[in-house]
């Protein structure tokens, strides 16, 4: 083989090597941003469901949930059973629409929750939360 052929085929080669790399480059990064923003959604969903189980543990936590303009005076102006109720019903809306995107573990320590609300159940769906969240 003389010179000008084997540096033909090096060019070749390399010019082959960084067009797939771009390309590989740019799939790799689309799927990390879809991967980030399906993440970040799963961790808002948890916060408001973790916030909204704060709430059924003590009607009291009510201030510590976003709810907009008349739905939050809706709920200032409930009674604190009232109040638990409604936020418990919440929860369970949740519970459903989570078996979209929770993981199996998620959804038993929720289901137990929903069972039995109680600070070592809320603990035990954080704990699950989290693990769901940063495996």
């Amino acid at each position: 083989m003389d010179f000008q052929t084997i540096s033909s085929v090096v060019g070749l080669s390399s010019l082959i090597s960084i067009l797939s790399n771009v390309i590989f480059g740019y799939i790799e990064k689309k799927r990390m941003i879809k991967f980030q923003k399906r993440t970040e959604e799963k961790e808002r969903r948890y916060q408001f469901i973790l916030a909204y189980m704060l709430v059924v543990l003590d009607s009291n936590n009510f201030i510590h949930v976003d709810l907009s303009g008349a739905q939050g005076e809706i709920v200032k102006n409930m009674t604190p059973e009232e109040r638990n109720q409604f936020f418990f019903d919440e929860i369970k809306a949740y519970y459903v629409f989570s078996h979209l995107y929770a993981s199996d573990e998620v959804l038993f320590r929720f289901k137990n929750f929903l069972d039995a609300p109680s600070e070592e159940n809320y603990q035990n769906v954080a704990k699950s939360m989290r693990k769901d969240l940063w495996q």
